[in-house]
């Protein structure tokens, strides 16, 4: 027997061996450096504490790598592990892009959306973080230390390593599957999903499932959504719990005022009181805005949207609905029945800043209740926000017709931030150029709206307009705030706490003195909290959220966050508005 194992580790098998040992302990090396730079643990301490956990959260990530690396044996060639490592380092690193600015990972309605990128790539680069070479250095130095030499196939060597890993692996997902429910019903998989699993455990495990299972999914809810639309169906229990959230049909509903509503591109709170270190402020007309007798400022709500990113954000403030829980309802679900305020209107008009395609904007819009839309023509074209600002001035100078709804989206706060040039704000060398350059564009944006601001105020005809300013999404995301935390904390910037929020402005006559809330809200609520403010809280949506305006009714919610979460995934998977008395 000796000389049987002696003979079977003969030098070609040897050199196999030793390909193999150094692909999977790339591989591991990868998916576990992959983990830390998103997470920054590495679950050690779990060994003592709690090694159930411990061991769930390595075995995976071993059973991968030697998984993939087995396929060594079946090969005379092993160039084909460079091209793998290859493929593996893309993934990853377009992953971390992904993370860094959606705080998600890459699922198939994410490759989906790919269309809607043209235009943004320098967006996109901005998230690129030198982190992320270090995966194609590891197969750079994989490509150099490895021997690639040829050997005959070994199927006993294949098996000895392919049987365990999968053992492991199948072991590992059966484990998920008893702690982890989810809404699905193929096959009984759900413990697949990507949004729980990849968070759990390593983003190359999570590669050969993710898309096909997502794929299967999204037809399956197609299928159900279309079907509902043409048997005029819903879900009874469904409409058992909308009932708190349902009014009974009533007509002749009319605004209080026309509705002026600006969704600026990427508007945190913190930034509202914020001056640079010459004492100047960082958003002085939104600041004043803020604090004018017939405003109304809540400085803490928390952004709540998901994959569709600005999609969601304005989907939230229109409907008081909340995203689907995997991809964007703005592109899957765009030709959806909302309601929406904008629907009280009789004159209607949207301003955006890219072409009618992106976002499926155009398609959307409609749905929503805008009537008219002005944007760019070209596909690739976009406005900064001084053509937006223009062009709504004169909209406003033209319009004759009351009441009247119009929104405008910015734009010159995306990412990369490409208007930093703007301004003489000066900061601290030690901010972060990103947050220095984001503050610059702050600064532009406000400019922007500051005119807007000063003719609405200056324009007799536009006495009874209201007008509300919020930000679609927070810019900051968890991973970037942990790296600037210390400077957020030696700059006395008031996100130390690691939280940040979108703010919510609206200058309303219906205020005679200035206020201020302070507690946390949430952008479910911005939809109630107009339509109170428009007198028309009868319309037959109330909206998940709550009356940000009335202090009882903000101690009083009837819907969590995480159900509101659900409620609105079944509401927007059903077109359920379809099906229901629309005055």
């Amino acid at each position: 027997m000796y000389q049987s194992i002696r003979s079977f580790f003969e030098k070609g098998h040897r050199a196999v061996w030793c390909v193999f040992l150094l692909f999977a302990l790339t591989t591991f090396v990868k998916v576990t450096l992959f983990h830390w730079i998103c997470f920054h643990t590495l679950m050690v301490s779990s060994l003592w504490k709690a090694p159930s956990v411990f061991w769930a959260f390595w075995l995976p990530k071993l059973s991968i790598a030697t998984l993939i690396g087995s396929f060594i044996f079946l090969t005379k060639r092993k160039y084909w592990t460079i091209i793998v490592s290859v493929i593996i380092d893309l993934w990853i690193i377009a992953n971390l892009i992904y993370f860094r600015s959606n705080n998600l990972f890459i699922s198939y309605e994410a490759v989906e959306m790919a269309s809607n990128l043209q235009g943004f790539e320098s967006s996109i680069l901005t998230y690129f973080t030198p982190k992320a070479l270090y995966f194609p250095l590891l197969t750079l130095l994989y490509s150099l230390t490895i021997p690639l030499w040829t050997n005959r196939k070994s199927l006993i060597s294949f098996l000895i390593v392919l049987i365990p890993s999968i053992a492991i692996f199948v072991y590992d997902m059966t484990t998920i599957a008893k702690h982890v429910k989810m809404d699905s019903e193929w096959l009984g998989l759900s413990f697949l999903l990507p949004e729980n699993y990849v968070y759990e455990y390593s983003i190359v495990e999570y590669v050969p499932i993710a898309i096909e299972v997502h794929h299967l999914e999204t037809n399956t809810m197609e299928r159900r959504r279309k079907q509902s639309e043409q048997m005029h169906i819903y879900d009874r229990h469904l409409d058992e719990q909308m009932r708190p959230y349902i009014n009974p049909a009533k007509e002749n509903l009319t605004p209080r005022y026309n509705m002026l509503f600006i969704l600026v591109e990427s508007l945190e709170s913190w930034v509202m009181d914020l001056t640079d270190k010459n004492g100047r402020w960082v958003a002085p007309n939104l600041h004043q805005l803020a604090h004018s007798e017939s405003g109304m400022y809540c400085s803490q709500i928390c952004s709540q949207v998901r994959e569709g990113v600005s999609g969601d954000g304005q989907m939230i403030c229109h409907t008081g609905i909340l995203p689907l829980r995997q991809g964007a309802a703005c592109i899957i679900f765009g030709d959806n029945t909302y309601p929406s305020w904008t629907h009280l209107y009789d004159n209607t008009l949207t301003i955006c800043p890219n072409a009618g395609q992106v976002w499926n904007q155009k398609q959307i819009s409609e749905s929503y209740g805008y009537k008219h839309l002005i944007c760019p023509t070209g596909k690739r074209d976009s406005w900064n926000d001084d053509i937006i600002t223009d062009s709504l001035l004169m909209v406003l100078d033209t319009i004759s017709a009351s009441p009247f709804c119009i929104q405008t989206i910015t734009i010159s706060m995306h990412t990369p931030f490409s208007a930093h040039n703007y301004g003489i704000l000066e900061f601290d060398e030690s901010i972060p150029t990103l947050i220095q350059d984001y503050l610059h564009c702050v600064h532009y944006t406000d400019s922007c709206i500051g005119k807007v601001i000063r003719y609405i105020r200056d324009e007799p005809k536009l006495a009874n307009t209201m007008l509300v300013v919020t930000g679609d999404h927070t810019i900051l995301k968890p991973m970037m705030l942990r790296e600037s935390q210390a400077v957020f904390e030696a700059h006395n910037i008031p996100i130390s706490d690691g939280k940040n929020y979108v703010p919510l402005i609206i200058n309303c006559p219906a205020f005679k003195e200035n206020t201020e809330i302070s507690e946390v809200g949430y952008q479910m609520d911005i939809y109630p909290t107009i339509m109170s403010l428009l007198g028309c809280e009868d319309y037959y949506w109330k909206g998940l959220g709550v009356n940000l305006s009335d202090s009882v009714s903000r101690r009083a919610r009837l819907c969590t966050e995480d159900d509101a979460y659900l409620l609105s995934d079944k509401l927007i998977r059903s077109n359920y508005f379809l099906h229901i008395s629309n005055p």
